[in-house]
C-alpha cells in the first residue's frame, strides 16, 4: 500500500513539461539522458533549491517562472508574486492588522505558501534586496520579532529574475553577493540560447501575443513535495565519489600554486606569478552553502533524468558521480562570487556562464589527470581497507607503492623473494610519485582516513 501511494505521488516527466516556455538547448548529460534548459530549472524546483534566471529582456525569464508558479503550484493558491521596486515592502504581505488589538500580527496563510517569485529582483536597491534574503533562507520574522519557517513539509523556494547587461538597463542595481549565494541555481538564458527549432516555433507562440501567457492553474504540490523528499533521501548517502568532488570544490580550490593557500580577497600577486593563466588564478573555493546546493542539485538532475528516461522508454545508463557533481557546479554557481572578477571583466566581458564553462573544463582536466591515482586509492580503500598515497612509475606502468600490491604481483610473476623484496627492488630503481602533496589534492589522504574501517580487536 505504501509503495502504491509513493508511485501515485511520483510526478511523471510529461506532467512536468512547461506549458508555454520552450528552450530545448541541451545543457547537461546524465548517463545517457540529455537535459535541456527547461529540465535544468525543473530539477532545481523539485530539489527545493532557489533559482535565479538572468538574461536580456524579452528572453522568456518571466514566462518560465510564470509557468512554474501557475502550472505546478496553482498560482496564488500556493505562492506569492513580487515585482521588485524601490518601495517594495514584503513585511506587508506577511503581516495583517488585528483591529481589536490595534496591532500587526503574523499572516500565517502567507507563511505557508510554497513558492515566492521576485520578478526583476535587481530593480530594487540594496535595502529592498535585503528583504528577499529571508525568503532565500526559508524564514520570515513576525511583527513581534519571532522567526518562522516558510512553506510546508520542509519545502519552500524563491525564484527570481534579473536583467543583467553591462549597463544596458537603467533603473537597476548591482546584486548583493549574499543574496546571489542564496539563489542556489542561476541559469543564464542568454548563454544557453534557444535552438533553431525553438526560434522558429516561438514566432507564433500564443497567437503571436508578446505578453506573458498565464498557464492553466494546476496544483502539483503533493507530487513536487514527494519528489523533494525523495531527492532529500538520495543526498543522505551521496557516496565517496561525490564527496571527493565537493571537497575539491571547497578545499582543493583554496590551493595557491605560489602562496600555498588563497586569501579571502583575490591576491594581486597572481599577475607576477609564474603560474599565471592557471586554474588557481581563475576561481576560489566554493562556500559550504554552495557545496550543499551543488550536492542537492546533482541529485535533482539525476532524479529528473530518471523520470525522462522512463518517459522516453530508455535506460538512464551509467551515471559518473564525478562528472555529475561538476555538471551541477557548472550550471548552478556561476554567480556565487567564486570567479576572479578581474578576469571575468577583462577577458569575458562579465559573461559569468561563459567563464564558468571554461573554468570547469580546466577543473575537469586537472581532475582527470589525477583520476588514476584517486580511483586506485579508492579501490584499495574499499577492497583492502588500506590507504595508498604513493605510486611507483616503471617502464611497464604505474603501480601503488604498497606491499599488498607487490605480494599479488610477486605471486603472479612467481617471484621467489616475495612481495616485500620485489617492492624494494622496483622502488629502488624507479621514481616514486606523491601526487597528493603540494597540490589541490593535499586533503585527499585525510578524507580517506575517515573511511577506514576500524580493525577488529584481537582475541
Amino acid at each position: 500500500m505504501k509503495a502504491d501511494k509513493q508511485e501515485k505521488n511520483t510526478p511523471t516527466y510529461d506532467e512536468l513539461k512547461l506549458p508555454n516556455y520552450q528552450n530545448s538547448r541541451v545543457v547537461a548529460k546524465v548517463g545517457d539522458i540529455e537535459l535541456n534548459v527547461s529540465d535544468a530549472v525543473i530539477a532545481a524546483v523539485l530539489s527545493g533549491l532557489n533559482v535565479m534566471l538572468v538574461g536580456d529582456t524579452g528572453t522568456g525569464k518571466t514566462q518560465l517562472v510564470s509557468d512554474i508558479y501557475n502550472n505546478y503550484f496553482g498560482g496564488n493558491a500556493n505562492g506569492i508574486w513580487f515585482k521588485a521596486r524601490p518601495d517594495t515592502e514584503i513585511a506587508d504581505v506577511f503581516s495583517r492588522l488585528n483591529r481589536e488589538a490595534a496591532s500587526k500580527e503574523l499572516n500565517k496563510a502567507a507563511v505557508e505558501k510554497l513558492i515566492f517569485c521576485v520578478d526583476e529582483v535587481n530593480r530594487g536597491p540594496g535595502p529592498t534586496q535585503d528583504q528577499f534574503m529571508g525568503l532565500g533562507d526559508g524564514t520570515i520574522e513576525s511583527p513581534d520579532g519571532l522567526q518562522y519557517t516558510l512553506g510546508r513539509d520542509g519545502y519552500s523556494i524563491l525564484i527570481a529574475t534579473a536583467n543583467i547587461g553591462n549597463g544596458d538597463f537603467t533603473g537597476t542595481w548591482d546584486l548583493d553577493r549574499a543574496l546571489l549565494n542564496r539563489l542556489h541555481v542561476t541559469i543564464d538564458v542568454d548563454f544557453f540560447d534557444k535552438t533553431f527549432d525553438d526560434e522558429i516555433s516561438v514566432n507564433k507562440e500564443g497567437g503571436a501575443d508578446p505578453k506573458v501567457r498565464i498557464a492553466e492553474h494546476r496544483n502539483l504540490t503533493e507530487k513536487v513535495i514527494a519528489a523533494f523528499k525523495e531527492i532529500d533521501r538520495l543526498v543522505e548517502e551521496p557516496g565517496l565519489e561525490s564527496e571527493i568532488v565537493l571537497m575539491y570544490l571547497g578545499v582543493g580550490l583554496k590551493h595557491c600554486a605560489q602562496q600555498g593557500q588563497k586569501t579571502r580577497v583575490w591576491p594581486y600577486h597572481c599577475q607576477e606569478c609564474s603560474h599565471t593563466g592557471g586554474l588557481c588564478e581563475k576561481i576560489k573555493a566554493a562556500t559550504p552553502r554552495t557545496r550543499r546546493a551543488v550536492l542537492k542539485y546533482a541529485a535533482g538532475l539525476q532524479y529528473l533524468a530518471q523520470l525522462k528516461a522512463k518517459s522516453e522508454k530508455k535506460d538512464i545508463g551509467k551515471v559518473d558521480a564525478f562528472d555529475l557533481v561538476f555538471t551541477a557546479f557548472e550550471l548552478s554557481a556561476a554567480y556565487h562570487g567564486n570567479l576572479n572578477p578581474h578576469i571575468l571583466q577583462g577577458d569575458y566581458g562579465e559573461e559569468n556562464a561563459r567563464m564558468m564553462e571554461d573554468v570547469v573544463k580546466d577543473m575537469r582536466k586537472e581532475f582527470e589527470e589525477m583520476k588514476f591515482y584517486i580511483s586506485t586509492s579508492l579501490e584499495y580503500l574499499k577492497e583492502n581497507n588500506e590507504i595508498v598515497t604513493q605510486f611507483v612509475h616503471t617502464g611497464e606502468g604505474c603501480y601503488p607503492a604498497v606491499e599488498s600490491f607487490f605480494d599479488t604481483l610477486a605471486a603472479q610473476k612467481k617471484y621467489e623473494g616475495g612481495g616485500k623484496k620485489l617492492m624494494e627492488e622496483i622502488t629502488g630503481k624507479s621514481e616514486i610519485q606523491k601526487p597528493y602533496e603540494d597540490s589541490g589534492f593535499s586533503w585527499f589522504p585525510q578524507l580517506l582516513e575517515r573511511y577506514l574501517k576500524p580493525e577488529a580487536p584481537k582475541k
